[in-house]
């Protein structure tokens, strides 16, 4: 567990935890080390279900997602694994822009500690948040954590994990779509307008550009032709994916200049499922879901991967391993389960599938040569999501923050 954090948790559960592998000489096979946590809470003022995958720190991280508007709050979680002290700067960017604000530089995280600041304190009032987070000294892992509250009610809670640059093309794998009837029925009340699925893209560049959304259904069709979208340059753009069915998709966005890209999901319980389910939240106690009981999710790009890595699925969930295959061959994709039952699926070529697995269980994935992957949970009225990050290379230890 980390040292200290501003959460109060420090000896608790919730504090940041430090994974870590010795150092290992340079001609040695790199060990392999993941890891996730869940969290899974219904309470008066929190309901939901939120994930995150454990990554390695950086010196830069992009992170897309969140809202400061009316009863939305969003905090920034920097977490230090170092030896060192980190200084680190913080941009934010939303629809009309970048937004300045004192106490955005010079922000100390000691070595081994975790800093937790609210994003309202920047950018209050903030529809579609983007931030860009840069470290100097010891390098830093960077999260966003979203919860949602219309009036009295809960609407969700979500974990927001970072990309490493905007890039050209944008995979958003296990883009996942349910509920969408009783969303609908929700949507007209005042509060609940951002529960239709949409994508957020923010084009860093000081010139506009047209981004191409391509949604392939994980059945292996293209849902409709691509949607075509002008980008202003420094600005961010939410733009609605609202004729989406219930299912699983990969969204994919091309741009002529570098743009990041990200996407909210929403689910609602309806009577017939609210009235028998329950939830245990993190204290241990446990509350009905009520019919219209909402959560949400934020699916954040997923990177390239190259070489067999581990996919930890987190506990407490419904859980898939979404796949997609953007080579022109297909390949047939082995999750070895560890300890379990192996699951093999072949993803077609330019395509994408989804692969029911076993919550709180690790896969070591192998059969590929190029291909983006994430991991989905839903529950009722629950819904999350993580990527599945490359092995990260290091001389020295192998350290992961989760």
């Amino acid at each position: 567990p980390f040292a200290s954090t501003d959460t109060g948790t420090a000896t608790g559960s919730a504090a940041p935890q430090l994974l870590s592998t010795p150092a290992i000489p340079s001609d040695a096979t790199p060990p392999l080390l993941a890891g996730a946590q869940s969290e899974s809470i219904r309470t008066d003022e929190f309901a939901g279900l939120a994930t995150a995958e454990c990554t390695a720190p950086s010196g830069s991280a992009w992170l897309a997602g969140g809202a400061t508007s009316i009863g939305r709050t969003t905090l920034l979680l920097l977490a230090n694994p170092t030896a060192v002290p980190s200084v680190v700067s913080v941009q934010v960017f939303g629809e009309n822009g970048r937004v300045t604000a004192p106490g955005m530089d010079g922000i100390t995280v000691s070595a081994g500690a975790q800093r937790v600041v609210s994003l309202s304190g920047f950018a209050p009032n903030l529809v579609s948040p983007v931030v860009h987070v840069q470290s100097a000294g010891g390098q830093i892992v960077a999260n966003l954590e979203q919860s949602t509250v219309r009036g009295i009610t809960p609407g969700g809670i979500d974990f927001i994990g970072a990309a490493s640059a905007p890039a050209l093309t944008t995979v958003l794998p296990g883009v996942v779509v349910s509920g969408t009837q009783t969303i609908q029925s929700l949507q007209g009340q005042s509060g609940y307008d951002d529960l239709q699925t949409t994508l957020r893209v923010y084009l860093p560049s000081d010139r506009p550009t047209t981004a191409s959304i391509t949604v392939l259904a994980e059945n292996g069709t293209v849902t409709g032709k691509p949607i075509k979208a002008d980008l202003q340059p420094g600005s961010v753009t939410d733009l609605p994916l609202d004729q989406l069915s219930d299912g699983n998709y990969t969204v994919i966005v091309t741009s002529g200049q570098p743009v990041l890209a990200s996407a909210r999901v929403s689910t609602a319980a309806d009577a017939t499922t609210a009235s028998n389910t329950s939830a245990t939240t993190a204290t241990g106690s446990t509350g009905s879901a009520a019919a219209g009981a909402t959560d949400f999710a934020w699916i954040t790009p997923a990177a390239l991967l190259t070489s067999s890595v581990l996919i930890p699925i987190a506990t407490g969930m419904d859980a898939a391993v979404h796949l997609d295959n953007p080579t022109s061959s297909a390949v047939t994709v082995t999750l070895h389960a560890i300890p379990g039952t192996d699951i093999t699926r072949a993803v077609p070529a330019h395509g994408a599938v989804s692969v029911p697995v076993i919550a709180g269980t690790t896969y070591r994935i192998s059969g590929f040569s190029e291909l983006y992957a994430s991991v989905s949970g839903v529950g009722t009225a629950q819904v999350t999501s993580y990527t599945v990050s490359p092995l990260a290379r290091s001389e020295g230890p192998v350290r992961v923050v989760g």
